[in-house]
């Protein structure tokens, strides 16, 4: 089974990991905005750049039907205002899952980020 949340957290882990001198004396929300801003627009993390994660239609074809929460992220991210409704209709009905899978890792991004964040500052 694949898991959206411990993959963008652990890639969130991997970002800081290899950027540590971009938040090294930074307090923790100066940290979040650097993190956040800069894995938005990683493909390693999100795919955002440029539209896929995987760079491969199949392999973002599993993810997303792998992790069991994937149509309830879909319905919260409509919910929340995140993704509009008819696009998301459409991404679905033309398969596109590179589009869906960057969504989903881009609307996980927020609460990933506060997680990492939260073990780095409990330490």
């Amino acid at each position: 089974m694949y898991n959206y949340k411990d993959a963008i957290r652990s890639d969130v882990r991997e970002w800081i990991d290899n950027n540590k001198d971009q938040i090294e004396g930074l307090d923790r929300h100066d940290a979040y905005g650097v993190i956040y801003d800069s894995c938005w627009v990683d493909d390693s993390v999100t795919g955002n750049a440029s539209g896929s994660y995987t760079f491969s239609r199949y392999e973002a074809r599993q993810n997303f039907f792998n992790d069991e929460d994937s149509e309830e992220y879909l319905e919260q991210m409509v919910d929340d205002g995140f993704a509009d409704p008819m696009e998301v209709g459409k991404k679905i009905i033309s398969s596109d899952y590179e589009w869906l899978d960057v969504s989903i890792r881009c609307w996980l991004l927020c609460d990933a980020v506060t997680d990492v964040l939260d073990e780095m500052f409990d330490d």
